[in-house]
């Protein structure tokens, strides 16, 4: 209870030390000289409590992990269970699955992970769109990247 909390282990101040270091572990992500480095921020904090007087007795978070090229979503997992707060806790890490209905009413259930790619300028595909570009507006395209992925 609110009243008497030092008789229980409050959830949220537990998350704590695991929040200081994800922000931490985002300065020491992997970088791509073409893409740019990865990115990680906490996107949603939970907890649960019997009542708002009480001590909370869960607490989850909704990280929102961007891999870089070079990196893939088991790797970028175990960097937040190797942390050494996350260890202490014997926090529960895992990725979510995705299951929204498509418009024909297909449901598939399949991890939230969305992988980098790069096509190569120098590829058939790119070089097509780039003479394809040339051909309809008369000018040389920009060939970049789009910095983030969609979901």
């Amino acid at each position: 209870h609110g009243s008497a909390p030092e008789r229980g282990e409050n959830a949220i101040f537990k998350m704590a030390p695991i929040l200081n270091e994800l922000k931490d572990l985002d300065k020491e992500l992997m970088d791509n000289d073409f893409l740019g480095k990865g990115t990680l921020t906490v996107s949603e904090i939970f907890y649960s409590s019997p009542s708002r007087c009480a001590v909370a007795d869960g607490c989850s978070i909704s990280v929102d992990r961007r891999v870089t090229d070079g990196e893939s979503y088991e790797f970028a997992i175990n960097q937040i269970k190797n942390l050494p707060s996350v260890k202490k806790a014997k926090a529960d890490v895992s990725i979510y699955n995705y299951d929204k209905e498509s418009y024909t009413g297909l449901s598939y259930k399949t991890d939230s992970y969305f992988p980098t790619w790069v096509i190569p300028e120098e590829h058939e595909v790119c070089q097509t769109f780039i003479e394809a570009y040339r051909n309809l507006f008369n000018v040389e395209p920009i060939v970049d990247k789009w910095p983030f992925s969609t979901n």
